[in-house]
């Protein structure tokens, strides 16, 4: 009959059957490859933080080592102690005077001297102006002292006193020092106002002017006078008016003279050169 059904075919569906269990095994194992992958990047990235963190770990106990190491080498060992002090720029002061006065220990880490300290105790020498410290390493301190400039020479009954230019008393030499003027106290017990005064004057002075000075003498405040090496005598005055007393003066040394009086600036004076007789 035309309008007859037919049963499917067995072979069909087996193979469909087939093909689908087919399908799902893969299926599966594509699953079970896609975890295993997952799983070995997972555990790869656990393993790299660890790494990470032991070499931090590394290196900074290392950099503790190299610190420590280096601390002990500078504050505690024996390595890098003193075992000289050099002094520079000692005149007035003696090196030896320095030394003492500095009180370094030889043998104490070169790293621990206290060179403030150090330079307060240089600094307690009266000829001592300013001090610098520096490490030579490895084992040597240097001290370097500037020295106070001798302004005026004070020559008194019991010998001399050099002053620098603000007043300090800081040398007693047997002798008077070349260049330096010398001022004659009548007493023992010299006028500070009158030191003060003539210092002020002193300073005020040109340089080459200054150079030439022999001696200041000074009996009152308002009778200071300047004794040139060459025998001239400036009658200065008081401390007054002191830079214009200065170039007053320059002026009149243009013309040779004796004396030259520039105690009145305004109305100066000179005694001129005796006339040769013939």
């Amino acid at each position: 009959m035309s309008a007859e059904s037919r049963p499917p075919a067995a072979g069909a569906g087996t193979s469909s059957a087939v093909r689908s269990r087919a399908g799902g095994s893969s299926v599966a194992r594509s699953g079970e490859t896609s975890g295993a992958r997952s799983g070995e990047t997972s555990g790869a990235g656990r393993g790299k933080p660890r790494l990470s963190r032991l070499r931090v770990v590394l290196l900074a106990g290392a950099a503790f080592v190299v610190v420590a190491f280096a601390a002990y080498g500078f504050f505690l060992s024996s390595w890098l102690v003193v075992d000289r002090v050099e002094v520079e720029g000692a005149v007035t002061a003696t090196a030896g005077e320095v030394l003492t006065a500095a009180q370094v220990d030889i043998g104490v880490p070169l790293a621990r001297v206290d060179t403030d300290a150090v330079a307060r105790r240089v600094r307690g020498l009266r000829p001592v102006e300013s001090v610098e410290l520096r490490r030579a390493w490895p084992d040597t301190l240097v001290i370097t002292i500037d020295e106070r400039d001798p302004a005026l020479v004070v020559a008194g009954p019991d010998g001399f006193g050099v002053y620098d230019m603000t007043g300090v008393e800081f040398a007693n030499p047997t002798a008077s020092p070349a260049g330096v003027p010398v001022l004659r106290a009548a007493d023992a017990a010299l006028d500070s106002a009158v030191l003060d005064a003539v210092l002020a004057v002193v300073s005020d002075l040109p340089v080459a002017l200054r150079a030439r000075i022999a001696e200041v003498s000074a009996p009152t405040l308002d009778s200071i006078a300047l004794h040139l090496a060459d025998g001239v005598v400036v009658e200065w005055g008081s401390a007054e008016n002191n830079s214009r007393k200065a170039q007053v003066l320059t002026k009149l040394m243009a013309t040779p003279a004796t004396v030259y009086n520039v105690s009145a600036p305004e109305v100066p004076a000179i005694r001129p050169l005796p006339s040769a007789t013939p």
